[in-house]
C-alpha cells in the first residue's frame, strides 16, 4: 500500500450542497456521509456506525486512513491492534492506518461517529474516555 497522501484530490467549492449533509444520524451499519469528491471536504470523511445489541459485527480495515471512533450513543466493543476497548458515551478511541477494526455493539446497541483522514504515516493507537 502506499505510503503517500493523494495530491490529485479536487476540493469541491463550498455551498450549501457541499457543505450542509443533514441526518447523518439516520440508517443502520456502517456508512459515510461526508467525503472528498461528494462535499467540500478536501481530506475528511465522517460517517456513524450505528448497530442495534442483535447486529453482527462490522469489520473493517482502515487502509490509509487514520480514523477517530466516538461513542455518540449506547456502547460498544472495538477491537484493534491486538486491543478490545469499551466504548460507553463520549469515550474515543484513535485507530492508525492499516489497522483491522471490529465493532460490536452493546447491551443497547451503539451510534459511533466515524471520523478519519488519509496519512502517510502511522501512529500510537490511542483510547480516550
Amino acid at each position: 500500500m502506499s505510503q503517500e497522501i493523494r495530491k490529485d484530490i479536487t476540493q469541491n467549492p463550498i455551498t450549501q450542497e457541499t457543505c450542509f449533509v443533514p441526518q447523518t444520524h439516520i440508517g443502520k451499519g456502517r456508512r459515510t456521509a461526508v467525503a472528498p469528491g461528494t462535499t467540500a471536504a478536501r481530506y475528511l470523511h465522517y460517517g456513524r456506525i450505528t448497530l442495534s445489541a442483535e447486529d453482527a459485527a462490522e469489520k473493517f480495515n482502515s487502509e490509509d486512513h487514520e480514523i477517530g471512533l466516538i461513542c455518540l450513543n449506547g456502547s460498544a466493543s472495538v477491537s484493534t491492534e491486538g486491543e478490545t476497548f469499551e466504548l460507553e458515551q463520549y469515550d474515543a478511541v484513535y485507530i492508525p492506518r492499516d489497522s483491522d477494526v471490529e465493532v460490536k455493539p452493546g447491551a443497547q446497541g451503539c451510534d459511533l461517529a466515524e471520523v478519519s483522514a488519509p496519512v502517510a504515516n502511522r501512529y500510537p493507537l490511542k483510547f480516550v474516555s
